[in-house]
């Protein structure tokens, strides 16, 4: 048997206080001044154009579990911080998590740690944030490219993010555009941001059989 994985976008979305991340969505044209995305999409159900069923499917049979994590070390001690380096976690699973005592267990359907490094940028369009980098990710284990969340970032993919100590979130230069999304909850304790994005995506997994 294998399985085709049919994302909905219909999302019941069980995040974080906040909603982080419920904004990645397609974005507007840049206007040329800096602003941040904030549409609430949490009620919003779109027509499920890909499906194969004829109809969108509003109780789906499966969930898709994200989570993304990790922290954000700054320095100088003291600031103004103009370099960065951390870590990230990202995992999936659908419906239940793997058990990882369990030889038999398939493990989570997307598991990758990356490392991060980055530098200031000598000028910036986020108005609200305390300070920006230009991030490097580099994909240290694991295959980012099994994950289903379409903004997971690949490898050696280089993104402007900034953290707004107002909001209590890290906020991305959307593709380049200069509109600011907020895209994870992170909270700042000396040199050290710590940072955290949840999410639940209802899926539909159909079997199939091997020809």
């Amino acid at each position: 048997m294998t399985s085709r994985i049919h994302l909905l976008l219909v999302a019941g979305l069980a995040a974080c206080a906040g909603e982080p991340g419920e904004t990645r969505q397609p974005l507007p044209e840049d206007t040329g001044e800096a602003t941040v995305f904030t549409l609430d999409t949490a009620d919003f159900i779109p027509v499920d154009t890909g499906s194969t069923f004829g109809t969108e499917d509003e109780v789906p049979l499966n969930s898709l579990y994200i989570s993304q994590s990790g922290t954000w070390s700054l320095s100088p001690t003291g600031g103004p911080f103009t370099d960065v380096s951390g870590t990230m976690l990202v995992q999936e699973y659908i419906d239940t998590p793997p058990d990882l005592k369990d030889p038999k267990s398939e493990g989570y359907a997307c598991e990758a740690t990356y490392s991060l490094t980055g530098q200031a940028p000598a000028d910036h369009s986020c108005n609200n944030c305390d300070f920006v980098f230009d991030v490097e990710f580099f994909v240290s284990d694991g295959d980012a490219g099994a994950c289903r969340e379409p903004d997971t970032p690949q490898h050696q993919v280089v993104w402007r993010m900034g953290y707004d100590g107002g909001q209590g979130k890290i906020l991305h230069d959307y593709g380049g555009t200069g509109v600011w999304v907020p895209w994870m909850d992170a909270q700042l304790a000396g040199t050290n941001l710590t940072f955290d994005f949840q999410r639940v995506v209802a899926i539909q997994v159909e079997e199939e059989e091997d020809e």
